[in-house]
């Protein structure tokens, strides 16, 4: 662990001086009445009270933060976890960058630890947590995404005259087997063949596909996603690559397998060495091609996703495809446009439960999804549904957890971005909130990864006292590493944390990653 590494480096000044102080948290916290906040460090022999204002980089301490501090009701102990985390805190890993800290007990509301509570920092996907919360509080966890199927005339004897209309409501994970299912709930309902065209209808969402703060980072990867009303295989398409025989190409098969989606193969399978394989993607007449070159061992595969630069087309590809699949016959052909008013609502497909689409963008810590629901939040008004109508809501579901509007900088409601800005005490503060809200407080924790056991989180934390208790959401990108959530502590008490580092230098960020997971580790040894 980062903390057992740390000891055998950190010098014996370090613990002369920690100590001292961590005492006088203990005492000032032994009084009846609330103490105030007392900083825990090593760069001045006194320990005064935290300021009332907002932590800014030049606070001091290693990187321009404070170390751990303790609060009313939740002191740190002269010797164990809050020793631990004023370590943590000045590992030589964080010198140079920016870490905001903060911790409190969901029952009292008391602050357990903080360093650079207000300091505004980048939070990455941990900015899903507020979007997430937001879904739930204004649509409910029991919400489903709406397609709506249209048709010029109701079939007689399984046939209707004119086209069909497929009109999307932001679905996030109309995936190919459930675009398979909606067309048999359409054939269910007696409607096997039109004369006329497939149209897809995209206008609920307007023609801004992405966020703002996507302009600085762009890509072929699915995390780059754009969004669509109506979209199937979160606007990506996948590829695989495997091995094939010594000197031959290597098999690379694309889901889903319709001619929207061109394959170029320029690959070569060796007998063994290092995977060196690109897979690009790139508009075609009709469709995308994906061109796959390189090298690859013959007991090597590997799996990428790769963004489309049309969803509709796409989407419409996949659904006639789909039909064809199925026997359902259609006269015309593919069209993008907009479902008339005379046409009648022939059929409405619900998509999973809002509940469940969370807990796959939190665990998953899918972009694409959290910008869907970012427009749907804001499609409640004036059509069409967009970022900035859904970034108003967000406003005023922030106001409701105490974050108020002006005290932070929200573009997007992924986090792929380099514009966002939030304090770890304002994270915490909006899990705080969700902890109130019985109404979807238990879908909202579920959402949250399971430290050891599943989501971005599945391969750390083993044999950590966190393992299997911590629920948590993670963030990543350039620079910055993020980690908030909900973990009991050894006394039972149920804490909300939150701790963003920023200004790291990419080859630094495992280390980083591992210093956030023992600061959480720590916390679930406090009392």
């Amino acid at each position: 662990m980062t903390a057992a590494r740390q000891k055998e480096t950190m010098s014996t000044r370090l613990l002369r001086f920690a100590l001292p102080f961590c005492v006088i948290v203990a005492a000032a916290a032994a009084h009846s009445a609330p103490s105030p906040l007392v900083r825990i460090t090593v760069d001045v022999v006194d320990a005064g009270p935290a300021d009332a204002g907002q932590t800014s980089a030049q606070d001091g301490g290693v990187g321009g933060v404070d170390g751990a501090v303790a609060g009313d009701g939740g002191a740190a102990p002269a010797e164990g976890w809050g020793v631990k985390i004023a370590e943590l805190l000045r590992h030589p890993s964080l010198k140079g960058a920016l870490t905001s800290l903060h911790a409190v007990n969901i029952k009292t509301g008391a602050t357990v630890c903080a360093s650079a509570p207000d300091l505004l920092v980048n939070p990455a996907s941990v900015t899903k947590v507020v979007t997430a919360a937001a879904a739930l509080e204004y649509l409910g966890p029991h919400y489903q995404f709406e397609t709506r199927i249209y048709l010029d005339a109701f079939p007689e004897d399984g046939a209707a005259e004119g086209n069909v209309y497929f009109k999307g409501f932001g679905d996030p994970q109309l995936t190919s087997e459930r675009v398979f299912l909606m067309v048999g709930e359409i054939m269910q309902q007696g409607l096997k063949k039109v004369s006329g065209d497939l149209v897809i209808d995209d206008t609920w969402f307007d023609d801004e596909r992405e966020p703002r703060g996507w302009d600085r980072v762009r890509g072929e990867g699915a995390y780059y996603a754009g969004t669509g009303a109506f979209s199937v295989n979160f606007n990506s398409v996948t590829v695989n690559v495997k091995g094939g025989p010594e000197g031959k190409p290597a098999l690379v098969t694309i889901e889903p397998p319709i001619p929207f989606v061109k394959l170029v193969n320029k690959t070569t399978t060796s007998a063994k060495g290092r995977r060196e394989i690109s897979v690009k993607i790139k508009p075609a007449k009709g469709g995308e091609e994906v061109t796959v070159s390189g090298k690859i061992a013959s007991d090597d595969e590997k799996t990428y996703y790769r963004r489309v630069s049309n969803p509709p087309l796409y989407a419409a590809h996949l659904v006639r495809e789909t039909m064809k699949m199925r026997g359902f016959k259609i006269g015309g052909k593919i069209k993008i446009g907009k479902v008339p008013g005379e046409a009648e609502l022939f059929h409405v497909y619900h998509s999973l439960r809002l509940a469940a689409i969370a807990r796959d963008m939190n665990k998953s810590s899918n972009n694409f999804t959290a910008e869907q629901v970012l427009k749907v939040i804001g499609g409640g008004g004036d059509q069409p549904a967009s970022f900035d109508k859904g970034l108003v809501v967000m406003e005023q579901f922030l106001e409701k957890t105490g974050v108020k509007k002006g005290t932070y900088t929200m573009t997007n409601g992924s986090g792929l971005s380099h514009q966002n800005r939030f304090s770890s005490a304002q994270i915490v503060k909006v899990l705080q909130y969700v902890y109130g809200q019985w109404r979807y407080m238990p879908d909202f924790v579920s959402s949250m990864s399971i430290a050891a056991g599943d989501g971005t989180v599945r391969k750390r934390y083993r044999g950590s006292p966190a393992a299997y208790l911590l629920r948590a959401k993670t963030g990543s990108i350039d620079g910055v590493a993020s980690l908030c959530g909900y973990v009991p502590n050894a006394a039972g008490d149920l804490l909300a944390f939150s701790v963003i580092t920023n200004g790291f230098p990419p080859k630094k960020y495992r280390e980083i990653t591992h210093i956030q997971d023992d600061i959480a580790s720590a916390l679930a040894e406090s009392r």
